[in-house]
């Protein structure tokens, strides 16, 4: 569940122009989920800002219980999504 939304380009940036060569310019951003165990899952993935691309998903941390019932965990510096 915490990939698929992800993949729909759920979750914040936490860099805003990156320097890899292979991403620059790109965001990186984070989606961090909570299962009902309270468990968390934090995906990371990287976001064309001109072409709105998303693009190398990769977990942080992931809990595998209770997957099909999570609830966002808004972005702790910002207080959103």
């Amino acid at each position: 569940m915490a990939l698929e939304a992800a993949k729909e380009g759920q979750g914040y940036v936490i860099i805003k122009s990156l320097n890899d060569p292979k991403y620059k310019g790109m965001e990186k951003m984070e989606l961090r989920v909570k299962s009902v165990n309270g468990n968390d899952s934090v995906v990371h993935y990287v976001r064309d800002p001109n072409t709105e691309h998303l693009m190398d998903f990769k977990f942080k941390k992931h809990s595998t219980d209770g997957l099909n019932n999570i609830e966002r965990v808004s972005d702790p510096r910002k207080g959103t999504y």
